[in-house]
């Protein structure tokens, strides 16, 4: 189940990928968004961006999804991640491990 802030993670993630795509990595993008719960209007004002949009493709395209053909939710955040800083993770300084409650106890 998809809640309003994974649609506003996926709305944000669609913003980070060019639309201006080769066709077949334009409708994996097409059909990851819809898996992610992106509605047609949201989806088409982002193909619009692409120097190529054509509407009526993009309406034919959307129409000829069919849910559970092997693209996620996921693959529109891989997109996106590897078309610039999206959901790239701040390092953290690495710690040391705690010891155990066990190890830190003297022997009887």
């Amino acid at each position: 189940m998809l809640l309003a802030s994974d649609t506003d993670r996926a709305r944000d993630a669609l913003q980070h990928i060019p639309a201006d795509l080769p066709r077949d990595e334009w409708v994996c993008v097409l059909m990851a968004a819809q898996a992610a719960g992106l509605d047609a209007d949201t989806v088409n004002d982002w193909s619009a961006q692409a120097g190529n949009y054509d509407e009526r493709a993009f309406r034919d395209t959307w129409r000829s999804i069919k849910p559970g053909k092997g693209v996620g939710a996921g693959t529109l955040f891989k997109k996106a991640a590897e078309h610039g800083s999206y959901g790239k993770r701040r390092e953290r300084p690495i710690q040391a491990p705690e010891r155990s409650r066990k190890a830190a106890e003297p022997p009887r």
